[in-house]
């Protein structure tokens, strides 16, 4: 099973320097570095999830892999995700890797360029083609994150359509699923079939 808490960072707005005092230095470090008011925030999410869901408090309680994986050593695996007004925590027994998107116009040069020939076909055989390039893509990312490669694995590699079965990556079979919630794609993937379950924290909770 795999919990994928989120937040809309909308909400933190209105008390950044609240939330900004409940991360860790790293990670107020990282925010400072960023220009878009909106990637702060998105940032800044990801900062209050570890902190009310693992109570991370301290950076030395994260590891990162060579590719970025972050690592809760003694803990649950975990993932990290923002994209629009989301910021995303995903949480599993077992390794695990979450993406999260807003659902937007699809170039068509980037679907050519990251999809397999058969996603390519899928994703043009049907209505909406923005909700199917979401689908895809958020699938593709989770299943590389959970690799702990990241995209040295190459994403058109990887053929990640709904009903294709697991994914081979990195040695091993993953199974990704997906979820569409307030005009954003959310998906996560593991070794086992990943049973999201998705719960909400608001501003008032991560404070």
């Amino acid at each position: 099973m795999v919990t994928l808490y989120y937040t809309d960072i909308r909400a933190l707005a209105p008390v950044y320097d609240a939330a900004l005092a409940r991360i860790t230095p790293g990670r107020k470090r990282r925010i400072a570095a960023l220009r878009r008011p909106d990637d702060r925030l998105r940032s800044l999410g990801v900062g209050l999830l570890l902190r009310a869901v693992l109570d991370v408090r301290d950076d030395a309680q994260l590891v990162y892999g060579a590719h970025g994986k972050p690592l809760l050593p003694g803990g649950p695996q975990l993932s990290l995700a923002h994209g629009g007004d989301l910021a995303l925590l995903a949480v599993s027994p077992l390794p695990v890797g979450t993406d999260v998107q807003r659902i937007v116009p699809v170039r068509p040069a980037l679907a050519a360029y990251v999809c397999t020939p058969e996603e390519l076909r899928w994703l043009q055989a049907g209505d909406e083609p923005e909700r199917r390039f979401a689908v895809l893509w958020t699938r593709k990312e989770s299943v590389m994150k959970a690799t702990g490669l990241g995209l040295a694995l190459g994403p058109r590699r990887l053929c990640v359509l709904p009903e294709a079965g697991p994914c081979p990556a990195g040695g091993a079979l993953w199974q990704a699923e997906h979820r569409e919630l307030d005009g954003h794609m959310l998906a996560a993937a593991g070794p086992e079939p990943p049973a999201l379950t998705l719960r909400r924290l608001d501003a008032a909770q991560l404070l």
